[in-house]
């Protein structure tokens, strides 16, 4: 890096003058006004400086002041009548609320299928010998502002006149799909069965397809999608590492002075977890919620651990997630005399809930299909009761 940097002033210093410093950056862009091109401005600081600059300059130039170009909006200009209807149309619609929009985006959702409706009841009028303007004002009368258009109305009236039998539109001519044939779903399959954490831009290199036709295989052939089974951690920078060994010495020392230090963690008691909840449906877990899971906490220990609450060293340890460590629940923690062990960042292989007590939860339960959440609270409790005091003291040694 240090080496490219010296080459690179030594380039600069080495070569022929710049004659775009100095005034010359900023004059061009001083006299010219918005909506000018960057040839504009070659052209204007050529006759007002007499120098020539390259567009590429120009535009780098411009990039450095945050003056990007902006596509010009087209459109057609609008007569006073236009103005006079689209003002109409407003007014007639400023009262509306979400059920008349919704109603709105209802009746375009199944305009296709209607389309399809009036296309068989022109048939039917073909066969009966209805005129077709007579067929187009009752389709004007059933369907409303759905209708289609006196053009096609008359269009199909007359394609059925002429012998058609089908009502869908008939496949047109373009190049055929190279992305989505069965071959590439075939092998795209495979690849998914082979390695169930591949990413979508993996296979995409190596099928040579895009990633669009990558995401449809998965959702419309396939019918997978993208399930969070496990959370990478990121990679701990310098700071972090001397950080995490820091702590990691501590607890060790702690460890080595009190032999008893882990069973004052709140984890189990006898009878499994001390304290457990669900999240309610439409609910997040925020500093609120998380406070009052604390006070929870407390209730629970002071009914099943009375000797650690009596004598006041019990220990919490949780993660740095942002509810945790948030400015309301630190408060309350120090105010209650809670005491805490570290967790330094990105170190899930410190933390037991992390590595072994969420693993060994999910694996049970792992392929079975839960028709309703009050299934999947059930079989949670389950598998907590199994879960007894000697697996958590065992989960270090493992």
């Amino acid at each position: 890096m240090l080496a490219k940097v010296g080459q690179q002033r030594k380039y600069a210093t080495s070569g022929r003058q710049r004659s775009t410093k100095g005034n010359n950056r900023t004059g061009g862009q001083s006299n010219c006004q918005n909506g000018c091109r960057s040839t504009g401005i070659h052209v204007i600081i050529q006759r007002v400086n007499g120098t020539q600059v390259y567009k590429i300059t120009i535009n780098r130039r411009l990039r450095g002041r945050n003056l990007r170009a902006r596509r010009p909006l087209r459109c057609l200009p609008l007569t006073p009548v236009h103005r006079q209807v689209r003002l109409q149309w407003c007014r007639e619609r400023s009262t509306w609320n979400c059920a008349d929009w919704r109603r709105v985006l209802d009746r375009l959702r199944f305009l296709p299928i209607k389309k399809m409706d009036q296309r068989t009841c022109i048939k039917f009028c073909v066969k009966n010998e209805i005129k077709c303007a007579y067929a187009f004002r009752m389709l004007t009368v059933a369907y409303g502002e759905a209708t289609l258009d006196r053009s096609n109305v008359y269009r199909w009236y007359k394609m059925f006149s002429g012998g058609r039998e089908d009502v869908n539109d008939e496949e047109r001519a373009g190049r055929p799909s190279t992305s989505t044939t069965d071959e590439k779903i075939n092998e795209v399959e495979k690849m998914i069965l082979s390695n169930r954490r591949i990413t979508v831009r993996e296979v995409a290199e190596d099928l040579n397809i895009s990633i669009g036709s990558c995401h449809s295989i998965f959702i419309n052939d396939l019918g997978m999608r993208r399930v969070a089974a496990k959370f990478v951690p990121k990679l701990p920078n310098c700071d972090q590492k001397q950080h995490r060994m820091n702590i990691a010495n501590e607890i060790l020392d702690s460890v080595r002075d009190d032999p008893n230090l882990l069973q004052r963690v709140i984890t189990d008691d006898e009878a499994g977890v001390v304290h457990h909840e669900f999240l309610r449906q439409g609910r997040t877990v925020n500093k609120e919620y998380y406070l009052q899971v604390m006070r929870n906490l407390r209730e629970a220990i002071r009914q099943k651990r009375p000797d650690l609450w009596k004598n006041k060293n019990w220990l919490l340890h949780h993660d740095n997630a942002p509810a945790h460590t948030s400015l309301l629940v630190r408060d309350f923690l120090a105010k209650n005399n809670t005491l805490m062990i570290p967790q330094p960042p990105y170190s899930p292989d410190l933390a037991p809930c992390d590595f072994f007590l969420f693993p060994k939860l999910k694996r049970p339960m792992k392929g079975r299909r839960y028709a309703t959440l009050d299934e999947i609270k059930t079989a949670s409790k389950e598998e907590l009761k199994k879960i007894l005091k000697n697996d958590f003291l065992k989960c270090f040694e493992d």
